[in-house]
């Protein structure tokens, strides 16, 4: 049961790109989607890899704009 959130994270990750040109609504996808794979990778772990790679995916790919977007944020506003 648990690999299913780790799938869960992943679209949602995945989802938060297609909805870039909504900021809010993207982080938000991007939130839920790190702690839906991290949450997921335990159980991915004892289910076989392409589910722990799919989980190690949905964390990377949602914690990676939030870095970036973050970083971006706070280099704009002390411009």
């Amino acid at each position: 049961m648990e690999y299913r959130l780790a799938v869960a994270g992943f679209a949602l990750s995945i989802f938060g790109w297609a909805l870039i040109w909504l900021f809010p609504f993207a982080f938000i996808c991007w939130v839920l989607g790190a702690a839906f794979s991290f949450a997921g990778e335990r159980g991915a772990a004892r289910r076989g890899l392409p589910r722990l790679w799919l989980a190690r995916a949905g964390v990377i790919i949602s914690i990676l704009p939030i870095a970036i977007f973050t970083t971006i944020l706070l280099v704009d506003n002390h411009a």
